[in-house]
């Protein structure tokens, strides 16, 4: 009995057939193309044809459905990004200097020969993913006729949830680009608040209408981008309600962050750090490289300790492994990152302005010594892992489920398309007011009346 029901299991399992996925991942961030990688080589293993456009190519021979378009040549672009992201960058212009970057990028990319390729030759695309940084590459799906995912490797702004429909609330989800997380001063609501107006109006009135030219000059397409993006059939993003916190969002909104594969392990040194330039003088039990196989490392059971910037993806790794933290964040979501993680016992949280010797040795010592660290990340892991299905597969059976259906826009938020004033209800509570403004003033009126009439009664009655 039990043979047979597993095997109507397996035979009632829905299969897509093999279809053409093109993928626009420009970003050029190592950390940003390997949340995605996993989910291009399953669809790729799964029988699909992937055509990959991404600075940072795996150039697995294995992957024979994988067809990868470099753009490696980016990196020449941003190779003075180090420098400005440390001295230049704040949570006030982060999205714009990214934004001005990534416009480049695209604006070389589509007027490249591969660029011109895909818009003008015959292609045939069941899909098309396209990553946050750059909606207006959203116009190929527009080209091919075929459904769209937006992807995001961390946390959105606001603006991207209001136009899904996903509501972000500036207190309860602030601005990843801000430090605050859980339960906020009064001094910080009101910064988060500022934060989000004015991101609002620099997307609104800034970013957007820049993307709408490109999208325009290329695509031919007059959509706006928010259209463009609240016409996309899901959005898939890198994130964990264990560890970012629940979210309300639709069915449309696929959460797949929080999991990593386990990998091989290596016999490694006591210190491995990850530096550019190298040094000399170090200590025997200090090793430096400018790349070091993280995952690897991270799931070693030697290792106690994990120092590093607060990124997403190498805080997922580091999780994986069951490694506390020590965190000193640079830029974007890295502040608010730490700050989540210091708020689940399971980081210290420095800051580099005022770094010290004694200071880092100090968290170091206390990380390491305090089984408190371990035990929380131990159980945070339990946690993320507690899920029938691991962010991998829920990204494999999604894109299978618009390829099946030909589109997702029936899982589509319906608050997408009302508008501000009609979900804040300000309409109703406006003629709510209204109506018992008018109310009052009726009553005020008719007992000034009243007033008047007994007065007069009662002076014709003393005389």
């Amino acid at each position: 009995m039990l043979c047979k029901y597993v095997c109507l299991i397996l035979f009632s399992t829905p299969h897509s057939q093999c279809a053409n996925i093109l993928a626009l991942v420009p970003t050029t961030s190592y950390s940003h193309q390997i949340a995605y990688a996993p989910l291009w080589k399953a669809l790729s293993l799964n029988g699909h044809n992937v055509t990959l456009l991404t600075p940072n190519p795996m150039n697995n021979p294995k992957l024979t459905n994988l067809t990868e378009i470099s753009m490696n040549w980016a990196y020449q672009f941003v190779a003075n990004l180090s420098y400005k992201t440390e001295f230049e960058i704040t949570m006030w212009n982060f999205h714009t200097t990214l934004s001005t970057g990534m416009d480049f990028l695209c604006d070389k990319v589509l007027s490249s020969h591969v660029g011109q390729d895909l818009l003008h030759n015959e292609h045939n695309f069941d899909l098309v993913f396209v990553e946050n940084v750059c909606p207006e590459l959203l116009g190929f799906a527009e080209i091919y006729n075929c459904p769209k995912v937006l992807i995001a490797t961390m946390s959105l702004s606001s603006i991207f949830y209001n136009i899904l429909g996903d509501f972000a609330h500036p207190i309860s989800h602030p601005e990843f680009v801000v430090s605050f997380q859980g339960q906020l001063s009064f001094r910080e609501r009101l910064i988060s608040t500022i934060v989000t107006l004015y991101l609002h109006y620099t997307f609104a009135y800034i970013l957007f209408p820049k993307k709408q030219k490109m999208l325009q000059t290329y695509f031919n397409n007059t959509s706006t981008i928010p259209e463009l993006i609240r016409s996309i059939d899901m959005l898939f993003l890198n994130e964990n309600p264990h560890l970012h916190g629940p979210r309300p969002t639709g069915p449309a909104t696929i959460t797949i962050g929080g999991h990593r594969d386990d990998l091989s392990l290596e016999s490694l040194p006591t210190v491995l750090w990850k530096f550019e330039t190298k040094i000399i003088n170090l200590p025997e039990n200090i090793r430096t490289a400018k790349w070091l196989p993280q995952q690897k490392i991270l799931n070693h059971p030697n290792l106690k300790l994990f120092i590093c910037q607060g990124g997403l993806q190498s805080i997922e790794e580091a999780i994986y492994g069951e490694v506390p933290f020590v965190i000193i964040p640079f830029i974007a979501d890295q502040f608010q990152n730490a700050k989540m993680l210091e708020n689940k016992d399971i980081a210290i949280v420095l800051d580099r302005k005022t770094l010290t010797k004694n200071v880092l040795n100090n968290a170091i010592m206390k990380v390491m010594n305090d089984t408190n660290y371990y035990e929380g990340v131990k159980k945070l892991k339990k946690l993320i892992l507690d899920e029938p299905m691991t962010g991998l597969q829920k990204a494999v059976w999604w894109t299978e489920y618009i390829i099946r259906n030909k589109g997702a826009k029936h899982l589509k938020n319906p608050a997408a398309s009302i508008p501000l004033y009609q979900y804040y209800l300000l309409d109703v509570i406006g003629m709510l007011m209204l109506i018992v403004t008018l109310i009052i003033t009726a009553l005020v009126l008719a007992l000034k009346k009243i007033s008047k009439l007994l007065c007069r009664f009662h002076h014709r009655k003393q005389k």
